[in-house]
Parts: C-alpha cells; structure tokens; sequence
C-alpha cells in the first residue's frame, strides 16, 4: 500500500487481521493516532507507516508485539515520550522514529534492544544525556541522534560499538572531550559530530578509523594543531573542521590523502601563509580557508 494517496485514519477492520505479518502502507496521507489494535496483533513482524500524517502518542501497548523486527514511523507527527516499555521489544533490529515530535529522554531501557542494527531518532525533541545502556547495543550498524536537544558528554561505552558504519550526533548540546577510545570504531566510515559543543583536539586513537571517509567535527570548540595523524585515515574523502578554534599552519601530510575531495577549514585561526599544493582549487580569506577538489 506504499505511495496510493491513502487518507483518513488507519481503518478498524485491520484489527480483524489476526494472523497480519507485514503492514505496509508508508508515504500516504494517513492521519490519526497510531491505533492501539495495531499492537494486538501478535503476529506482526514488520511495521512501515513512515511518511504520513499520523499524531499523538506511542500507545503504551507498543511492547505486546515480542516478534517485531522492523518499526518504522518516521516523518510524521507523533509526539509524547519515547515509552520505557518499548525495551521489551527484544526481537527488534530496526527502530526508527526520525523525523516526529518527541519529547522527553531517549529512555534506558533501550539497552535492552540487544539486536538492533538501525536506531534512527533524528530530528524530534528529545532531550537529556545519552543514555550510557547504549553501549549494550554491540550489534548497532546505524546510530543516529541528530537534531535533537540532547545535552552531556559522550558515553564513553559507545566506543564498545565495534559494528558501527555510521554514527551521527550533530546538531545538540553534546560538549566535553572526544572519548580517548573512539579508534575502537574502526568499521566506521561517517562520522557527524557538527553544531555541538565540544572542545579539545581530537584524540589520537582515531587513526584506527581506516574506513572513515566523511568527518564533519564543524561548528564546536575544538582547538590546537591540525593533526597530522588525519594522513593514516586514507579513505577519507570528505572532511569538514570549519568554525572551530584550529591553530598553525595546514599540514602537509594533507597532500597523503589521495581519496580526498573536499576539505572545509573555514572560520579558524589558521596561519595560511603557506598552504600545502594539494590537487585543489584553494580559496583563502584572512582566516578562513576552504578546498574543494578540482574537477577533472
């Protein structure tokens, strides 16, 4: 039922379709609440109601479906918390709830979603640390929290998360230091930390991140010597350190990264008197200075 201009509210008789495994019917118009009956149908494994006009709040009966392994309600406009009961949905590998209105803490009991791979809570108002029982989530490929109000450090037990392709924190309060064991990740190949509050330099360790090709760390606090350690992260392709407090001369190890294609050092406090002969277009305004890869 993807993509047929349905409207209304989600209809009653689906209640009826006691042995229902798949339900199917994102990009419409659907509007309403999510109905409870949706969540009294046991034998349902896969729920995709993305990109409707569905509102109010996940119904507290959401943890009585124990074989769903794919939620996805995404861009609508659900709003209200996050229900704690939703961690006994142990079967789960894919939750995504991107793209609504929620409100409240991401809650703890969310460490219990031990096989989930995707966790996409992008784009809502969530608010309150990271909950530290997310490091129990080993099995997690995708993690994304951006755009939300959420506030605190880094949890030092993300580092555990050794299956993580893409990790995205950008755009909230987040501050203090980079973990010392973010290396650990080293299936990472995006990582977005960008529009938050963190200072120091980066740590060290990242040069285990020999998958990494987008680093956008833009619009924080970071400080120091560009690294010249960035040259063992060879895949790199895209890196943004843009309005940060970044000091020194632009290294020339930079001319090791072959896979390069953008490079944005905007809004620092680099000394550009000299600029490494990278395969650039190299533009340089006072402190501000930004590459792109010149076009073949």
């Amino acid at each position: 039922m993807r993509n047929n201009r349905l409207s209304g509210p989600i209809p009653d008789s689906l209640q009826n379709l006691v042995n229902l495994k798949l339900l199917s019917a994102q990009y419409n118009s659907l509007s309403g609440p999510v109905p409870r009956f949706l969540f009294e149908l046991g034998q349902l494994n896969e729920i995709y109601l993305q990109g409707n006009k569905l509102e109010g709040s996940l119904p507290d009966n959401i943890s009585n479906l124990v074989n769903l392994t794919d939620l996805n309600l995404g861009i609508n406009s659900i709003h209200g918390e996050i229900p704690d009961c939703i961690g006994e949905l142990r079967a789960l590998q894919s939750l995504k709830l991107h793209q609504n209105e929620l409100t409240g803490p991401i809650p703890s009991s969310i460490g219990n979603l031990i096989g989930l791979e995707e966790l996409w809570l992008y784009s809502n108002k969530l608010t309150g640390h990271i909950p530290a029982e997310i490091a129990q989530l080993t099995n997690l490929v995708h993690l994304w929290l951006s755009s939300n109000h959420l506030s605190g450090k880094i949890p030092d037990g993300i580092c555990r998360l050794r299956n993580l392709e893409s990790l995205d924190l950008s755009e909230n309060a987040l501050e203090g230091e980079l973990p010392e064991d973010l290396g650990n990740l080293t299936n990472l190949e995006a990582l977005y930390l960008q529009q938050n509050h963190f200072y120091g330099s980066l740590p060290e360790s990242i040069v285990a991140l020999n998958q990494l090709e987008s680093l956008d760390i833009s619009k924080n606090q970071f400080s120091g010597e560009i690294p010249s350690f960035l040259i063992r992260l060879s895949c790199l392709q895209v890196v943004n350190l843009s309005s940060n407090y970044f000091s020194g001369l632009i290294p020339d190890s930079l001319l090791g990264l072959t896979h390069l294609q953008e490079i944005n050092l905007n809004r620092n406090r680099l000394d550009i008197s000299e600029v490494p002969d990278l395969d650039c277009v190299v533009k340089c305004e006072k402190q501000a200075c930004s590459m792109v890869k010149r076009a073949l």
